[in-house]
């Protein structure tokens, strides 16, 4: 009986240890992908940023709003310390009312 007991103990313990090596494995595997897509990510919205940054430079302030309330109207646009803001991006304006540039 003590060697059927070992066994089933021996058995346990390894299947223990093989779940839980599955599970670092798994976990490892994920974070490697979420890594990635963070890293492809980053890239689309600084490439997507610096394009939009030349067409939107020396736009009126007019037609920025018009713009923003075309392409987003359920966002709250306001104005504050010399630029337009929606969620996520500003506008910042230069003394003439012309849009320099976007900033995140």
């Amino acid at each position: 009986m003590w060697k059927w007991t070992c066994a089933g103990l021996l058995v346990l313990l390894m299947a223990s240890n093989a779940w839980w090596l599955y599970q670092a494995i798994d976990l490892a595997v994920t974070e490697k992908y979420r890594q990635a897509e963070k890293y492809e990510q980053e890239r689309t919205t600084s490439s997507l940023i610096r394009i939009s940054n030349e067409l939107v430079r020396g736009y009126l302030k007019q037609d920025l709003i018009a713009l923003l309330r075309k392409t987003h109207p359920e966002t709250d646009l306001f104005e504050k310390e010399g630029a337009l803001h929606i969620p996520f991006l500003s506008f910042p304006l230069d003394k003439n009312g012309r849009v320099e540039g976007i900033e995140p």
